[in-house]
């Protein structure tokens, strides 16, 4: 008998190949996306957990600066290290310096500059996010040898043994005379997976020059470290000795703690919001695979209702239930199985490629091809079961049927004259386009699944729209804030007064234009406790001291009258004010580096970020930025370019003249692209909405395959129909209108039930990838016109095929049908 029930299966599998296509197509991509999104994340993930060993990661990282005037030695060093190390359940204390170096190709004319590293321990003996050697070997101190990261060394075409020229900024006598030059030889090449956190915009792993200490005091001019790192025996021990290390800094060394941050290793932040991301995507490609269940329902209802009279048959023959059902529920494991092999097969490669994709924005690389066995057996058996689930209420239902009613059966039946039919008739539109109408809602279940299909599709796509539209206006309203275009810190603090000399009134050819001092530091504000993710913004709550005369920041107030009016003040924005219940006229307290002030809020801004702001001033003097006379000493210059809008790559350009300049008065000098700062971000959030706009677009494939599946079947049903209106003159032009005013009639629908959808499913979304207080949702009305639009163009796309096919139908093809 299971001979037999094979037959049926395939000859009705093969006797239907445009609607089997169809279906499959449906559960193909719904696989396909399973297992692409699934891969990729599962893949990222486990190259993360694998690149950053928890033993390796820090708890606390402390990152430093220097008070103006204020001199570091090896003594200052060890005491500190001695001090940090006795503290404790302290296991280890490392340091870093990072600063910038100039280098060029030999034979090359111009420098450019990367970022030098350099470590308290040596190469083999750091304990604390180590790189990792990659090729050849650690540089030997006082040898002129480098190692550079593996990155570095693929984008400028340089291998180990390579001799580059680097200026040695430590020897410049700052006269006026040229800085000495020497070759310097590539002794490794290293991977760096752990990243590091300081400044504004960190340094990228492709501009990653690494040398012993006392090379890299020659190479950058520095003497100090930018950031110290500890551990502790167990993070817990390490949180309640929270604020220790900071304090030792500060109490006993001239270093300044711009900002530190403790972080549990066994929930790193760059795992687990990758962790967060891939779930989000997989949860979205599981939706899209699910929706095209809808589509089996309507594929086994029409079977069923075509071969009642074949059930009737073969029940009269002697035929089971059992067996009447394994022949349909197989017929729906068949289209599962055509599916799913394609699905899982182009998926494995195509997840492995998005993963690789990704890992660049993470900070890691994947180069080994590997499959996600996790993504391959959700996919496969997910893509066996939702048909086949799908098809059980069908299935039981026409399995049901009785011999005498199935003999009796007339054909596809439907009901006329009803009281939604009595409405469409009144509807004023030509009788063509009314006959569209009515056809939708006369096999209302089958359109309902067909519409909830497209409405899944059209909620996520203007979901997802929503929820970048949100971010757009978050990143935005913090661009928009920013009126200067780079920063300008000098190595030394005493020389930030000479730049406006330099810069401004002896070089006028540079068309620069002053913003004013600059100071910025990370704070704390009684009464107000936040975690913050460097992921998704700033990694802790941050002050800025500016001149507020220059306008170098733009930010619209709420309350109060601004640092113009009250230099003396603070400035909040609006999230630390509701959060903290303040207005402006009160006063807050606020520690930085171990200090601690208490001033009135001047205002509140309008600024999506936690964020405050001083008068450089004020800050400076809280900071413990001071000269010995314990005036304030501003940190930098904040710059714009005299031109509208310029580019990340013009104002790096500007930069490298400014460089110059400096370095000529003997003025080493780190700078913060403003214009790279926004560049990096967009482009970072760029790839997260390619990533779920494809999603999005998944759901809409399955939902158009549906909508065509649908129709392609209401045709075969309606020949007749199609035959009456072709004797009484129908046109192809009138057919085509017809059925096509049929999927455009589902599109509507399924659009104004998918506005509800879409702003639900976007709450989800924001509240799923914790993206931070700050984005809150934004539904722009643009969000529901062009949804309207979407789902117009995807309907219109799913519709031709079959409206066309419709007009194609001859008379002599009509009389044929039964």
């Amino acid at each position: 008998m299971w001979a037999t029930q094979r037959r049926k299966i395939l000859r009705d599998i093969w006797s239907r190949k445009a609607r089997t296509a169809l279906v499959s197509i449906s559960i193909f991509i719904g696989v396909l996306g399973v297992v692409t999104l699934f891969t990729m994340g599962d893949l990222l993930v486990r190259q993360l957990e694998d690149d950053l060993d928890q033993a390796e990661l820090a708890m606390v990282r402390a990152f430093v600066d220097v008070q103006g005037g204020s001199q570091v030695d090896d003594e200052v060093h060890r005491q500190v290290f001695a001090e940090l190390r006795a503290l404790p359940d302290v296991t280890t204390v490392e340091a870093q310096a990072v600063f910038p170096g100039s280098w060029r190709k030999r034979g090359a004319t111009e420098f450019e500059t990367s970022s030098v590293f350099a470590y308290s321990e040596d190469f083999d003996a750091i304990q604390i996010e180590p790189m990792k050697l990659h090729d050849g070997r650690y540089p030997t101190p006082d040898e002129n040898e480098i190692a550079v990261e593996r990155r570095f060394a693929d984008k400028h075409g340089l291998a180990v043994n390579d001799v580059i020229e680097i200026r040695l900024l430590g020897e410049s006598q700052g006269n006026g005379d040229e800085i000495p030059v020497e070759t310097w030889t590539i002794v490794g090449t290293v991977f760096s997976p752990y990243g590091y956190e300081g400044g504004f915009t960190p340094p990228l792993p492709e501009d990653m020059i690494f040398a012993h200490a006392q090379d890299a005091q020659r190479i950058t001019g520095s003497v100090v470290y930018s950031s110290f790192y500890a551990r502790y025996r167990t993070f817990a021990l390490g949180e309640s000795h929270a604020g220790e290390v900071e304090a030792i800094i500060t109490s006993t060394t001239p270093y300044i703690t711009i900002f530190s941050r403790m972080e549990d290793p066994a929930q790193n932040s760059r795992i687990e919001f990758s962790r967060t991301i891939g779930n989000v995507l997989a949860s979205l490609g599981i939706l899209a695979l699910l929706v095209s269940g809808f589509l089996v329902v309507n594929v086994i209802n029409s079977i069923i209702t075509e071969q009642k009279r074949q059930i009737g048959v073969m029940k009269s023959l002697g035929a089971t239930a059992i067996q009447n059902f394994q022949i349909y529920s197989g017929t729906t494991l068949v289209y599962g199985i055509i599916g799913v092999l394609p699905g899982v097969l182009l998926g494995i490669p195509f997840g492995f490629f998005a993963a690789q994709g990704l890992a660049e924005q993470s900070g890691t690389l994947i180069e080994t091809f590997d499959v996600s066995w996790r993504a391959v057996l959700l996919g496969t058996v997910m893509g066996l079961a939702v048909p086949v689930v799908a098809s059980l209420v069908p299935v039981f239902n026409g399995i049901r049927v009785r011999i005498f009613e199935a003999l009796t059966d007339l054909g596809i039946e439907a009901r006329y004259g009803g009281r939604m039919a009595r409405v469409i008739e009144r509807v004023p539109v030509p009788i063509n386009l009314r006959q569209g109408i009515s056809n939708v809602f006369r096999k209302r279940w089958r359109m309902a699944f067909t519409v909830l299909t497209l409405t899944v599709a059209a909620g996520a796509f203007m979901g997802v729209f929503a929820v970048f539209a949100s971010t757009d206006k978050v990143l935005n309203a913090f661009f928009e804030s920013y009126n200067f275009n780079f920063a300008v810190v000098p190595r030394n603090a005493e020389d930030t007064p000479q730049l406006h000399a330099i810069l401004i009134e002896d070089h006028p050819d540079l068309k620069l234009i002053e913003r004013g001092d600059y100071t910025s530091i990370a704070i704390e504000i009684d009464g107000y406790d936040r975690e913050y993710d460097p992921n998704t913004g700033p990694p802790a709550l941050f002050a800025t001291g500016y001149d507020p005369a220059s306008k170098a920041y733009d930010f619209p107030l709420e309350e109060g009258v601004g640092l113009d009016v009250k230099p003396e003040g603070v400035v909040v924005n609006r999230g630390i004010a509701q959060a903290m219940g303040v207005k402006a006229g009160d006063r807050v307290t606020i520690r930085a580096s171990g200090r601690e002030g208490t001033y009135e809020l001047a205002g509140i801004a309008d600024f999506p970020y936690d964020f405050v702001w001083f008068s450089w001033e004020t800050l400076s003097v809280l900071a413990g930025f001071v000269d010995e006379e314990n005036q304030p000493q501003s940190r930098g210059l904040l710059l714009s370019i005299d031109e509208e809008s310029p580019s990340a790559d013009e104002v790096a350009d500007m930069i490298e003249q400014v460089d110059k300049t400096l370095l000529e008065r003997g003025i080493t000098a780190d700078y913060t692209n403003i214009e790279l700062f926004k560049e990096q971000i967009t482009e970072g959030v760029g790839v997260f909405r390619l990533l779920f706009n494809f999603t999005a677009l998944l759901i809409a494939l399955v939902g158009a395959v549906g909508l065509m599946t649908t129709l392609s079947m209401s045709i075969y049903e309606r020949q007749k129909e199609i035959g009456v209106m072709r004797s009484i003159g129908a046109g192809s032009l009138t057919i085509v209108t017809q059925f096509l005013t049929e999927g455009l009639v589902v599109g509507v629908l399924a659009w104004l039930i998918g506005i509800p959808l879409s702003y639900g499913l976007s709450l989800v979304l924001i509240e799923a990838l914790d993206f931070g207080a700050e984005y809150q949702l934004s539904y722009p009305p643009s969000t529901i016109l062009l949804g309207l639009v979407g789902t117009l163009v995807v309907t219109t796309i799913a519709s031709i095929w079959p409206s066309v096919a419709a007009a194609r139908k001859t008379v002599s093809d009509i009389l044929r049908y039964q």
